[in-house]
């Protein structure tokens, strides 16, 4: 029969995890890469308008409806904005996708009160 607690009984072995460490020690770090937040763009709800911290003025994108009677703005940074700038690095998650011509520039993307208006009806 076979026996799978051999090793840490033998004394041979004693040692073996300070010499070779633990197993799944070189597994890589899971997580996101922290970036530049979005709060560091100057979005201009009104114009729609919205300015990376390098200075540059990114494209919008689309206008979605979320919960809550709330609304999304989406906005990209074009291609060839992203690909030369000096804060690439910092900026996005990906910093290669700026490199192809398939790729995309830092996307953003900031939440705004719809104001409909209520009509009263008086009888």
């Amino acid at each position: 029969m076979p026996d799978n607690q051999f090793r840490s009984r033998d004394p041979k072995f004693q040692n073996q995890k300070d010499k070779y460490g633990k197993r799944h020690q070189h597994l890589p770090k899971t997580g996101r890469k922290t970036i530049i937040p979005a709060s560091e763009f100057q979005f201009d709800p009104v114009n729609l308008t919205c300015i990376c911290p390098a200075g540059n003025t990114i494209s919008y994108q689309s206008t979605r409806e979320v919960e809550n009677g709330k609304t999304r703005v989406h906005f990209e940074g074009r291609l060839l904005q992203c690909r030369h700038c000096p804060k690439k690095y910092q900026c996005m998650q990906n910093p290669a996708s700026a490199n192809h011509r398939k790729g995309s520039g830092r996307q953003v993307s900031f939440t705004i009160e719809n104001k409909r208006l209520r009509t009263t009806r008086t009888g």
